[in-house]
This record gives C-alpha cells, structure tokens and sequence, in this order.
C-alpha cells in the first residue's frame, strides 16, 4: 500500500522521514473509518427521517507530551529535540519539521535554517509548548556590542546572573582596532518572558550599544 518490499524496509523508511506515521496509520484503519462513516451516515439520514436533529461528535485530537516540554498532535513514540540553530522557549511561535533520521526538531517558527530547507512546509507538524512543564530551562543566546572597557564583560554578567543561574558560554573578541566589544552569551532560562527581561537590563548596562537574540 505504501510501496515497500517488506516490513523492515517500512520500518526503515518511516525511521528517515521519508514515510510518516499518520500516513501508514490511516492506510492501516482506512477500512474501520470507512465504515465508522457508513454507519454515521445511516444514522443521520435515519434521525433526518425522523425529524430529529443529528448530533456531531468532536473527535479529541491526540496529544502527547515530551520531557522538552513540547506537545506534539496526532501521533506518539517519535523522537523529539529542541534545535540547537534557533534554541526557542515557552513563549516562542514554534514549528516541528520531521528530519531523516532524527525524529522532529523543533525549531522557532522564524528560524533562518528552517526556512532554507527544499520543501520544508511538506515536513511541518503541529506541535505547542507544554504550560505544565514551568520547572525546566531552555537554552538562551544573545549577542552584545559595546565599548571594550574595563569592567563591561563582568557588568553584563552580573545582569543575566540575577535572573539566571546557568550561564554555560561566555565568548568575548574585541574589534580590531580594540575599540568596541562582541559579547556572545548563552544562558538558560524557563521562559520567552523571562529572556525579554534580561535582555531589557541588559540594554542599559552603560556602553551597549546593542544586543540581539541569534537566530539559526
């Protein structure tokens, strides 16, 4: 039905993306749905007969939870990783793309490297940030530019410690005339909002110049 030789190979093509799950799922129960329709449509057609009004029912779409803390509709057992390019947070509009070979990644929906993917819109599933997993931290990363003074680096620092306890790359290159600064920084942090905040201190530290998220 799905033009494999055999069921390894089906394994194997559904594992590289190149088959998605739904897909064979709704090949496999195509009979039973057909015939769940046959069977509303007679009963419609009998309460319409009746003079009765027909009742539709909502079908719950499936959802399952991942410890990323994202929410993926209408299929489960899949592998699931928040994409290093872009690092989005609770807060942030994200996609899942279904890579070949290594699950779903999640992206933010602005991320350059999703975007320049051949015929990425055909590998999109609906995915949505967890609200009940608020415990965990995500990877953040901004980069500063500034006056290369004394001080300016630990200044920044002392900003992003107060609202973060999870600094994990700290990279500093002064320009070539020595002049002015790139700060690179990434940190961890539990939500969109709370970035927003840092990134707002950050700003008027004295001699930032800028500051901006990185974006794949």
């Amino acid at each position: 039905r799905v033009n494999v030789r055999n069921e390894e190979a089906l394994y194997a093509a559904v594992g590289f993306g190149d088959i998605s799950p739904v897909s064979v799922f709704n090949k496999l129960t195509e009979k039973e749905r057909r015939e769940e329709e046959r069977a509303k449509a007679k009963a419609e057609a009998y309460e319409l007969l009746r003079g009765g009004e027909v009742k539709t029912e909502k079908k719950e779409v499936l959802k399952v939870h991942s410890e990323n803390g994202v929410i993926i509709q209408g299929t489960s057992g899949l592998l699931m990783r928040i994409a290093k390019c872009c690092n989005p947070v609770p807060g942030d509009q994200i996609e899942g793309y279904i890579t070949k070979g290594r699950g779903i990644a999640i992206h933010r929906a602005d991320c350059n490297n999703l975007k320049n993917q051949d015929g990425y819109e055909q590998r999109l599933i609906e995915v949505e940030w967890d609200d009940s997993n608020s415990s965990k931290d995500y990877l953040a990363e901004i980069d500063i530019y500034g006056l290369n003074r004394s001080g300016l680096l630990n200044d920044i620092l002392q900003v992003i410690s107060n609202s973060s306890k999870n600094i994990t790359t700290v990279n500093a290159q002064p320009t070539k005339d020595m002049k002015f600064a790139n700060i690179h920084i990434s940190f961890g942090i539990p939500n969109l909002i709370t970035l927003t905040t840092i990134v707002d201190k950050v700003k008027v530290v004295p001699d930032v110049y800028s500051i901006k998220r990185t974006n794949g």
